[in-house]
């Protein structure tokens, strides 16, 4: 718990605070981790209620519209472009998980409600890279692309991590494996 600050959420701020969807009782809080820099929306009545909502990667605000007949969570802000795919089957979302086989998208919801509902990660799908997302490298100028997620190797480190299409013009990488 010590790389945790929860602050309150800027959505929240201007309005009234998001009813969790699932158990109806707690809010939506936005969720800092200082340990690997990441922010994620999650209710406040954790435990008891493990639901999240990704946070959008240009804007970082939670990703918790659903538009009608579509598949997707969009971000609050109406302005923003930011989306993530929703599960099939709940509430949850699809997020890049490692498993033994190699990376797939599976349900945020799996440890609540059992949900297997997954795909399989590749090129065509991989996620953006949230770095070219919010500041875009010489390469996404040039190929007005964004750069996207794939498993690279550390050559100095000998081990695998993630890291952006784009390398060299874009730095980004992150622990090849699960982080949260």
């Amino acid at each position: 718990m010590e790389h945790k600050l929860v602050s309150v959420c800027k959505c929240c701020v201007d309005s009234a605070p998001i009813k969790c969807p699932v158990c109806g009782e707690g809010n939506i809080k936005k969720i800092d981790f200082i340990q690997n820099m990441s922010v994620f929306y999650s209710c406040s009545n954790h435990p008891f209620c493990t639901h999240t909502y990704k946070a959008c990667p240009i804007c970082k605000k939670a990703l918790s519209r659903i538009m009608p007949r579509q598949n997707k969570y969009f971000c609050i802000d109406e302005d923003c472009s930011g989306s993530v795919d929703k599960c099939k089957t709940n509430e949850g979302y699809l997020r890049r998980i490692t498993g033994p086989e190699g990376p797939f998208w599976g349900c945020t919801d799996y440890k609540d409600t059992n949900c297997n509902s997954s795909k399989a990660y590749t090129d065509e799908n991989a996620e953006e890279c949230p770095k070219c997302i919010n500041s875009k490298c010489n390469t996404c100028e040039q190929s007005n692309k964004y750069g996207k997620i794939v498993k690279k190797w550390s050559t100095q480190q000998n081990r695998p991590l993630w890291g952006c299409t784009h390398y060299p013009s874009c730095k980004w990488i992150e622990s090849y494996g699960n982080l949260g």
